[in-house]
């Protein structure tokens, strides 16, 4: 029996927002861009910048980058 991808994304997703709610940065990082996306997550973009946020509280600058974006181009239009 083959895998489906939608699947495999969200067993994905299951596994990366356990090691985000753990702590690991690179792990909110990824939880958020699933949520910004809709990949393995429904789309969420109140989610996805709490996480880039948290992200960004652990000193990652790609999640301090996101997240001023969507403070400038997503909430504020």
């Amino acid at each position: 029996m083959a895998i489906k991808s939608d699947e495999v994304r969200k067993k994905r997703f299951e596994w990366l927002q356990h090691a985000a709610n753990n702590g690991l940065m690179e792990a909110q990082e990824l939880v958020a861009e699933c949520y910004e996306k809709g990949r393995g997550a429904e789309h969420n973009d109140k989610k996805a910048y709490q996480w880039y946020k948290k992200a960004a509280a652990q000193g990652s600058e790609y999640g301090k980058i996101k997240a001023k974006e969507f403070e400038l181009f997503k909430f504020y239009r």
